[in-house]
């Protein structure tokens, strides 16, 4: 289940947890929200137990970090595998998200350094309100799994390949789905700490 956070000003923030993870003044930190005590359910269906995450490579703080799979990790720094999803606003009927790294306070990017494509490499970036750094969430009805669309493009969130080992490449793709589930590299499931791999 997704956790809800109630905040003022321009949006919404969302928390999610260690499972996958500008305009938005005063980021409030998972720490924080908890503190406050300003948490509540929002329910959109149950979710798998996490394996593999988005982790931003070797804690990189800088703009074009490499963000990558990895197997997820409970003990030690895990901040570079935390993501804040923070709410910005609705498209189709779906809600927008911009993902914030708990470790480095930079967003889940989609490079526009060539022309909108299959395989345009995802890293971490200095948070903007830019539309390559806004996912749409694409929920499938009897699934547990979503899927991330970026804004810019039009393509979704995906593992390269694909292949489950550490170290895969994050990019986006054509979004596409079998049997009412989203494709194997495009599942992604919201969970408590972040968003993990389906």
């Amino acid at each position: 289940m997704w956790k809800r956070m109630r905040t003022t000003g321009i949006a919404a923030g969302l928390m999610a947890g260690v499972a996958i993870a500008g305009m938005l003044a005063g980021t409030t930190t998972l720490a924080q929200a908890a503190d406050r005590d300003e948490l509540d359910s929002f329910p959109i269906g149950g979710f798998r137990a996490p394996i593999k995450v988005i982790d931003v490579a070797g804690w990189s703080k800088e703009d074009r970090g490499r963000v990558h799979l990895w197997a997820i990790r409970t003990t030690g720094d895990v901040s570079n595998q935390r993501w804040i999803p923070q709410h910005g606003g609705t498209v189709n009927g779906h809600d927008l998200f911009r993902f914030i790294n708990e470790g480095s306070g930079k967003c889940l990017d989609k490079s526009e350094d060539s022309p909108n494509g299959n395989g345009n490499v995802v890293y971490q970036h200095t948070c903007h309100t830019g539309p390559n750094q806004l996912w749409e969430r694409i929920p499938f009805n009897n699934s547990p799994h979503t899927q991330l669309k970026n804004l810019a493009g039009g393509r979704c969130l995906d593992v390269e390949g694909p292949t489950w080992q550490d170290g895969a490449t994050i990019h986006v793709w054509d979004c596409y789905s079998t049997n009412g589930e989203p494709a194997r590299s495009q599942r992604w499931n919201i969970t408590e700490g972040g968003f993990s791999k389906g």
